[in-house]
């Protein structure tokens, strides 16, 4: 099983923050975010891959942000619905599997 990452952690601050109106604190973990360029980059072909991409405030474009993330999390992103949400999931958890 997977390890939270700092990108999952300031990714999740991040669209914390977003929600409580505190987009500076906000973008302070997003600026980190985009610093970071550990992990493994989704492959072309992923489900829901552009609309994870294309999240706000932070998006997700690598498999460690998506890291116990939840069906409501990935619902919340306009254009992911269950099913997206749920084959975004089985993506992920196969990839997790293969690294143990």
């Amino acid at each position: 099983m997977g390890m939270i990452t700092f990108r999952r952690y300031r990714g999740a601050k991040a669209r914390e923050q977003a929600t409580l109106g505190q987009t500076g604190t906000a973008g302070v973990h997003k600026a980190a975010v985009e610093a970071d360029t550990s992990g493994t980059p989704l492959p072309a072909g992923f489900p829901g891959r552009n609309e994870l991409a294309a999240a706000t405030p932070v998006p997700y474009t690598r498999y460690e942000d998506l890291y116990a993330a939840t069906r409501d999390e990935l619902t919340d992103i306009t254009g992911i619905g269950m099913k997206t949400a749920d084959r975004i999931l089985e993506a992920y958890n196969a990839w997790d599997a293969e690294q143990s």
